[in-house]
């Protein structure tokens, strides 16, 4: 989204959607449907950031790219104080969940900000409602994974009940 400033824009020419990073303000889904390592560049080449999704991994040296875990693998590794990540690296992840408003995710996201501090750049939801988003943003999460699919490519909602009317 493009912040409104005191002062308008003339033009929609003069309107910049990029971020500070050079992305358009769009994540890929972490899903196989969508992204793996056949074809994450094309998303990069075009300035949308990518998350991919569990397991998959590519060996590039711009690290500017989510990766996906488990709940149990975020909580296994980034909230044990003796894997304090390098102070000069910054690790951006996905807590691939389909519930972002259980006290466990929020514990573990805390817990892992208070031993990583702005190293550790956390994306986690999926969230369905404005109250579940407050909560999660409490924890110090950097980036709200918002709405629960009902469709074909999302079986959330009926495998477990979690969702939006």
């Amino acid at each position: 989204m493009i912040k409104q400033t005191n002062i308008g824009l003339n033009s929609r020419s003069e309107a910049n959607p990029y971020n500070e990073d050079g992305f358009l303000p769009l994540i890929t889904a972490p899903m196989y449907s969508v992204v793996d390592e056949n074809n994450y560049q094309v998303f990069l080449d075009n300035k949308i950031q990518v998350c991919l999704p569990r397991k998959v991994q590519i060996n590039v040296s711009d690290k500017n790219y989510f990766i996906s875990v488990s709940l149990q693998e975020f909580t296994e590794f980034y909230t044990k104080p003796e894997n304090h990540l390098p102070f000069n690296r910054k690790q951006m992840l996905c807590i691939d969940t389909a519930n972002g408003n259980m006290p466990e995710l929020h514990e573990a996201i805390r817990k892992a900000k208070e031993i990583h501090g702005n190293n550790l750049i956390i994306m986690a939801g999926n969230v369905a409602s404005v109250e579940a988003f407050l909560e999660l943003a409490k924890t110090g999460v950097d980036y709200i994974r918002v709405g629960i699919g009902g469709g074909g490519g999302c079986n959330t909602t009926s495998n477990t009940g979690v969702g939006q009317d």
